[in-house]
């Protein structure tokens, strides 16, 4: 079992510090404001090492390359240390496995080009007739593939259908055998 710590809001970097100081697996950033769980991330890792840092990032509020641009970016930032935890957040399953499938195509290293249910990339936007047939994130990033876990009300449909690992808020609904099982617990 490796144990980690879910960083308090303003504190990241500190409690980074100690987490890693005691010899932690990981921090987890993001619990609080969705919206701020990158920049949380940066200090985070920017205050760190060795441990991963997951970063906890809501879909449906911001375009899936641009996140993938950011998680990119902190993969360097923290010498690919990074772990997405992806909250599917309001969204159904179409669209929270749509989202997903852009953020993975964008951060494979590969030029995207995707059509799926809700996201088309490039948007192909008749205004545009100069527009590439496919697009690159850079830098790409440090890491060959950066680890996925999801969680969210659609977190199991998604997971089952894309093989990603869900995080399991309490022990029953783990009966699965896999490489990797995160979970979250409440102190007592």
């Amino acid at each position: 079992m490796r144990l980690g710590l879910a960083l308090t809001e303003g504190r990241e970097a500190d409690m980074a510090r100690l987490a890693e100081a005691h010899g932690l697996f990981g921090v987890l950033t993001g619990s609080g404001d969705p919206m701020t769980a990158i920049i949380a991330a940066v200090y985070a890792s920017t205050a760190t090492r060795h441990i991963r840092v997951v970063a906890r990032v809501q879909l449906g509020l911001e375009h899936p390359v641009t996140i993938a641009e950011e998680l990119s970016i902190l993969d360097h930032v923290n010498n690919g240390r990074t772990v997405v935890l992806v909250d599917t957040g309001d969204l159904e399953h179409e669209a929270a496995a749509d989202e997903i499938a852009v953020m993975r195509e964008a951060l494979s290293c590969r030029p995207i080009q995707h059509d799926g249910s809700k996201w088309k990339v490039p948007a192909g936007l008749p205004a545009n007739v100069t527009a590439p047939s496919s697009i690159s994130v850079t830098p790409k990033p440090a890491q060959m593939e950066i680890p996925f876990w999801v969680t969210g009300s659609m977190a199991a449909t998604v997971a089952a259908a894309s093989g990603l690992a869900v995080l399991a808020q309490h022990t029953d609904p783990i009966n699965e055998p896999r490489f990797v099982q995160p979970g979250l617990a409440t102190s007592s």
